[in-house]
């Protein structure tokens, strides 16, 4: 019989990791965990695990040095995560090198998922001198190690400085200039709904799963409730559906991915699950920033009828009795670009103020001649109809917004593009 796979898990809380635990020890692994930095690195070298998971934001900070070093001490595996599911602790690990990562919520599934899939790659092969030259550097590294002062690799993580947005928008708006605009072809849409079904479903089902044991406004983890529990507390939230956008740019194709679902969800954390899923089948996808995700508000309650007849691809998921719809919609590249001014103002056209709904990000009109910015509107404030009328009767045909409010700008555009389209639906329909 073979033996079980070690899994060293290290965490400042062991207690968020006993529910993955409780479940990984049913499938036949030995999991082993601990806290304390100094005591873990010990227990690594003499066990030996197979894969070892290390926290990236672990609340003593020389875990940066343990991570560093990990792979020329042991012959297991790194995986990194995260404990929080704050921006800056998922940044920090979207730029991290390591090639084995798990994004928040952690849940058993996942973590046995990409164990298997590792062991089946042979990703724990390592030869007798490559062990050797690991045992060789351990004598130094644990005479350091206590006594290193971490500051925290800045080449790993993308920290924008402020000033320097503007430059990068105005770089990406020139590789936008190369993009043409590319209906989905057939064979792409069957590659997509094969890659679809390996990498995308199971993910989103467990993350949906861990969400509604959790609950919305707790904390990611691992569920303590079982599958029936979560799926009568969908119940609670099926009033407010969520409608989730990623921007998606690349040679092949561009547009919106949007997912929806009539039930409350945060679909921000399956954004890597996306990433690897198209970067698969899309030449030269740009990574998704934190710019390019966002929650929308759509006027259209049958999301998935107006899909069906728009989308050039679809897919849908059925979870707990609801169900999750995934759809393509092609853009002009063009359309996808910021207008910059002076890479510090972002240009918004007047016909995409809302009125109906607040306003989510200040507003200015520019005056070119003395060069000066007057507040049209501040953010969630709603727009008066007849403060547009007055812009249009003095012929100013577009505001601006600081580039802080990028995200919002964003949301803002996609919420236009998608409420026309359904408009024009709608319209056609009752001919």
């Amino acid at each position: 019989m073979e033996a079980k796979k070690k899994l060293f898990f290290v965490a400042s809380n062991s207690k968020n990791i006993k529910y993955v635990e409780n479940f990984l020890l049913k499938r036949n692994f030995e999991v082993l965990l601990d806290s304390d930095l100094d005591s873990s690195l010990s227990r690594i070298i003499s066990l030996q695990p197979d894969f070892i998971f290390l926290p990236l934001d672990h609340a003593n900070g020389r875990i940066v040095a343990m991570i560093n070093a990990i792979n020329s001490l042991t012959k297991g595996v790194t995986v990194l995560f995260v404990q929080n599911n704050t921006k800056e602790s998922i940044r920090k690990l979207e730029y991290s090198k390591c090639p084995f990562k798990l994004y928040p919520p952690m849940s058993g599934p996942a973590v046995e998922r990409l164990v298997l899939k590792t062991i089946k790659a042979n990703a724990t092969t390592t030869t007798t001198t490559e062990i050797k030259s690991k045992e060789a550097n351990l004598e130094v590294f644990e005479s350091n190690f206590s006594n290193v002062n971490v500051i925290e690799n800045q080449s790993n993580i993308a920290f924008v400085q402020k000033g320097r947005r503007g430059e990068l928008l105005k770089t990406k708006n020139q590789q936008l200039g190369t993009y043409q605009r590319k209906e989905l072809s057939e064979q792409l849409r069957q590659e997509l709904k094969t890659g679809f079904g390996d990498n995308v479903k199971m993910p989103i089902a467990d993350l949906i799963e861990t969400y509604y044991d959790n609950g919305p406004s707790a904390p990611a983890g691992p569920s303590t409730k079982n599958f029936q529990e979560a799926s009568s507390s969908v119940d609670n939230y099926e009033a407010r559906s969520s409608t989730y956008c990623l921007t998606i740019q690349s040679l092949t194709w561009c547009g919106y991915l949007i997912i929806h679902a009539d039930f409350e969800i945060d679909f921000s954390l399956a954004k890597n699950v996306f990433q690897t899923w198209l970067a698969s089948h899309l030449v030269e996808l740009q990574e998704f920033t934190e710019t390019d995700q966002f929650q929308i508000s759509i006027t259209n309650p049958d999301y998935q009828t107006f899909a069906k007849a728009e989308a050039e691809y679809i897919e849908v998921l059925s979870i707990y009795d609801k169900e999750v719809t995934v759809s393509f919609f092609s853009v002009d590249p063009q359309n996808l670009s910021i207008d910059l001014l002076e890479l510090q103002h972002i240009g918004i056209p007047v016909q995409m103020i809302p009125t109906a709904l607040a306003l989510p990000l200040n507003a200015f009109v520019y005056l070119p001649l003395n060069q000066k910015f007057l507040l049209f509107a501040l953010q969630n404030e709603k727009v008066d109809v007849t403060k547009l009328q007055r812009l249009s009767e003095k012929s100013i045909e577009k505001l601006y917004t600081p580039i802080e409010f990028e995200k919002e700008f964003r949301a803002l555009r996609a919420e236009e593009f998608l409420n026309s389209l359904m408009k024009k639906l709608s319209k056609f329909a009752k001919k």
